[in-house]
């Protein structure tokens, strides 16, 4: 579902599913989220913004202590994509996440660090590594 809040004035909005069983009875509890709409993108884990002719750009920040999942749907064929990212399967190091985690034997730069601090030894040039996490 795409909501488009230009229109809507910021601060917190709780939806709510509407829905009734097969004989018309209406659910007493239906399940709820809050909506935050902000003017500061920087305020949001997800942020969507209207690129005009029905295309929307999404970004979303995704927390390495937690399950992710992402999700993004084609409106005018209904297909939706979904992507699960589980707890702690992001990694600092694209070379490790792409060899399974199984870079112990292979850790000689700056990322030794992570997997193998005896690798540090091996380094033979000055490097750096550089991560940025919020939470």
């Amino acid at each position: 579902m795409h909501w488009d809040v230009t229109a809507v004035s910021t601060g917190d909005y709780q939806l709510m599913a509407a829905a009734t069983d097969i004989s018309g009875v209406t659910d007493p509890s239906p399940p709820s989220i809050v909506v935050s709409v902000s003017a500061n993108p920087a305020d949001c884990d997800i942020n969507e913004t209207s690129l005009g002719a029905g295309m929307v750009l999404k970004q979303q920040v995704v927390h390495n202590s937690v399950e992710n999942t992402i999700a993004a749907a084609d409106e005018g064929s209904k297909q939706v994509t979904k992507v699960v990212i589980p707890a702690e399967a992001l990694d600092a190091n694209a070379r490790a996440v792409g060899m399974g985690g199984a870079y112990t034997a292979l850790a000689r730069d700056s990322n030794a660090l992570l997997y193998n601090p005896a690798g540090l030894g091996l380094v033979d040039e000055h490097e750096a590594t550089f991560m940025h996490n919020e939470h």
